[in-house]
């Protein structure tokens, strides 16, 4: 946030260089700006604050009129520092690597590019080039040095568009991330992808922002990512030309090509000294030759030399042996001489790093976590991390994020080709089981009263399981891994091991469920009908049928869902499990309300309830009690409603179901709202609205908010109606529920 009341002597000192340069005096730059002589004498003194914006915009204006593009636009930009006040400012470029050296031309390339623009229109610069040229570094090294130009702040998000084991980043999962650098609620975020765009132009439109998107795959995957307003830039590093963004969104186009042989020398001057380098000056000759001018390579080569004793000679004596080992990952983009650099730092490993390291070319996902890597190994967390520390002191592994490992795509190429296949057959086998069973464990703080399915399994005597204190830390493990729990999920069901599969999604959807993420849920329920099926278990097709039924319903196909929710039912029947049939008649009911059929709902409610007091599960039994309570109220039948739902609010509370005392809570203000008692109705909402949000139940939360509205307009509370209103569209929106987004904005305008 900018604090107005400091002084800012880089702004004084850029007025007074522009003034003296542009041989313009004090008072002519007022009579031009309209600002007085005192103030411009005092500004650049340092001797008052940093004036209002203003000011300085009628500054930035005069100089314009100067016809230095350069002082003019870094002027407007720095008088644009107040579009960050009341947002977040995210600062998220990577720090420059020491070693830069040259791209001169490229600098003023990118400098060109932007001046051109004069802040009228989203710059696009697309960065070009082979893997391991430097495309980030330069990208990087030029949003450092520009930083400044961007006051609302800079975004940075890699895109993994040519990782050889993980699949690029979809628009969804980019655009998550990006609102969330922004300072979005990740509970707030829409689970739709065009509604996560709409969201992210809105809040680009105003501001001035640098966004670096690195190794897109195509232009397809960034066109979602671009913000909408004027002064924002675009930085896109690929390894493709991206015509598309120059044909569809006029970026310019800037192909990096290898470091010229002064540059390069350089590169290793500013690793090594000039001492080094002139005692071997043949070996620094060869080294610079089998590393083709490659900054990658060269930095390697460079890392080994620093962290050993061994002789540059000698270096450059076993990239000549080197042989082929490694494909080109695309035709050209990738030498041999690469190959050999990598060679290098794998043989300095010891045995154990080594497997570490090779297994960690097959990982699926864009990271992995010291319980991931302990998995493959077969060892103590303590052990792995011990092991990837080595890893990433001899550049093999990266840590962009804390406890989270990244090893770069071309090196996880050459990390696989090391690996024994039934050796990383096995290890993958471990590292899913490792997942299914974690996430089992924090799936406990998120899984309903009542709810089994998971097929049993020992842990293994390599295992040691994570320990989740609470409800919020289970999230925050989900909500840091569920990139690589989806990915492993996918690659369980690619290889067909099914019983883990089925584990890792059953594990996984009270997740999606409670972030009300639609398309995730929908996908692991997709991959766990297909295991259920493989298993040939009617008992996990029922709960796969029913789990894809709700699936459905939440995302409005409550047609599809009524289909899987019967076949649930069917199946329930046939292996005599009441406890399922009774938890499908609860959905059943909630499907046949999607529909608007709320007689069916009831009777359907009611059967649930008459399974569960057969049963001993008083949770359950609590949750269809109050589904039916709900449904009776839904059809005017307020007393019953009342009792049941009192009654349900009681269990609940007993047994600490949390979830469901929201949902209580919920039903018994609707009654109050119904039977003319407002002040019981928001008494009951504001404290179903508290269950809610300590649980991160966004999907409960909207429904709440629109009816608290309704009972705040009934005491004539308009204002408060007004904003609980206005934030139960924004949640409804988010989660594609359009009809009711459409009927609580309708309220919205008839109060105004």
């Amino acid at each position: 946030m900018v604090d107005k009341q400091q002084p800012r002597p880089r702004y004084a000192l850029l007025l007074r260089e522009a003034r003296v340069r542009l041989l313009l005096t004090q008072e002519q730059l007022a009579a031009r700006s309209g600002v007085s002589v005192r103030t411009i004498r005092n500004f650049e003194a340092g001797r008052i604050p940093f004036p209002r914006a203003a000011s300085v915009r009628s500054l930035a204006d005069a100089l314009a009129l100067t016809g230095d593009e350069r002082l003019a636009f870094e002027a407007a930009a720095l008088s644009g520092e107040s579009v960050a006040d009341g947002h977040t400012v995210p600062r998220q470029l990577p720090a420059a690597p020491r070693s830069f050296v040259g791209r001169t031309e490229e600098f003023a390339a990118l400098d060109k590019i932007l001046l051109a623009a004069g802040g009228g229109s989203v710059v696009i610069s697309a960065i070009g080039g082979v893997g391991g040229v430097g495309k980030t570094a330069l990208a990087v090294h030029w949003a450092q040095r520009n930083a400044h130009l961007f006051p609302d702040g800079q975004l940075f998000l890699n895109l993994r568009g040519f990782q050889p084991a993980s699949e690029p980043m979809q628009p969804a999962a980019a655009l998550h991330t990006l609102l969330d650098g922004m300072g979005v609620d990740p509970k707030a975020i829409p689970s739709d992808v065009d509604a996560r765009v709409g969201l992210y132009r809105t809040l680009s439109a105003d501001r001035r922002m640098l966004v670096v998107l690195d190794d897109a795959q195509d232009s397809g995957q960034v066109a979602p990512l671009l913000p909408s307003g004027p002064t924002c830039a675009v930085l896109v590093t690929s390894r493709r030309a991206l015509g598309g963004l120059a044909a569809n969104h006029g970026a310019h186009s800037l192909r990096l090509d290898i470091l010229p042989d002064a540059e390069a020398r350089a590169l290793l001057l500013e690793r090594l000294g000039h001492e080094r380098l002139d005692a071997e000056a043949a070996a620094t000759a060869a080294l610079l030759r089998h590393c083709g001018g490659l900054p990658l390579a060269l930095n390697i080569v460079a890392a080994r030399a620093v962290s050993s004793t061994t002789t540059l000679a000698a270096l450059a004596a076993e990239l000549d042996e080197a042989t082929d080992r490694l494909d080109a990952l695309d035709a050209g983009e990738i030498n041999a001489n690469l190959r050999a650099v990598f060679a290098t730092s794998y043989d300095a490993l010891d045995a154990d790093a080594a497997a570490l390291f090779g297994l960690l070319g097959l990982v699926p996902g864009p990271d992995i976590g010291a319980l991931g890597a302990a998995a493959l190994i077969a060892e103590p967390v303590a052990r792995a991390r011990k092991l990837l520390r080595e890893l990433e002191d001899a550049h093999l592994v990266s840590q962009p994020d804390p406890g989270r490992y990244r090893v770069h795509d071309l090196l996880r190429l050459y990390a696989a080709e090391h690996v024994d296949e039934d050796i990383g057959r096995a290890a993958l086998a471990r590292l899913v089981e490792c997942y299914a069973q974690a996430a089992l464990v924090a799936s406990e703080h998120l899984r309903p009263h009542g709810q089994s399915g998971a097929l049993d399994s020992a842990k293994p005597d390599w295992f040691d399981p994570p320990s989740f204190e609470d409800l919020p830390t289970a999230l925050a493990w989900f909500d840091t891994e569920q990139q690589c729990l989806l990915a492993t999920l996918r690659l369980a069901d690619a290889r067909g091991w099914s019983e883990p599969a089925w584990r890792l999604a059953w594990a996984q959807e009270c997740f999606y469920y409670w972030r009300g993420r639609l398309h995730e849920h929908l996908t692991v329920w997709s991959i766990g009908l297909t295991a259920a099926t493989r298993l040939a278990n009617p008992a996990l097709l029922a709960l796969a049928h029913r789990g894809l039924g709700v699936a459905y319903s939440r995302g409005d196909h409550p047609d599809e869902g009524l289909e899987h929710l019967s076949e649930a039912i069917r199946l329930a029947e046939e292996v005599d499990d009441a406890r399922l049939q009774a938890r499908t008649y609860r959905s059943m009911a909630w499907t046949w309300a999607r529909l608007g059929d709320l007689d069916h709902a009831l009777d359907n409610a009611t059967q649930a309830v008459r399974l569960y007091e057969r049963l001993d599960d008083p949770a359950a039994l609590a949750a269809a009690m109050n589904a039916e309570g709900w449904y009776a109220a839904l059809l005017g039948r307020y007393e019953q409603a009342r009792r049941r739902c009192t009654a349900a609010l009681a269990l609940a509370r007993e047994h600490n179901h949390y979830s469901l005392e929201g949902g209580t809570l919920d039903s018994l203000g609707y009654v109050a709202h119904h039977t003319g008692d407002q002040a019981q109705a928001v008494a009951y909402y504001r404290q179903s609205l508290k269950v809610y949000q300590a649980l991160g139940t966004t999907y409960g939360e909207a429904n709440t908010l629109s009816r608290l509205g309704d009972a705040h307009a009934g005491l004539g509370e308009h204002e408060q109606a007004r904003e609980v209103w206005q934030r139960a569209v924004e949640l409804y929106t988010d989660q594609r529920r359009t009809t009711e987004a459409a009927d609580v904005a309708s309220k919205l305008a008839a109060l105004t």
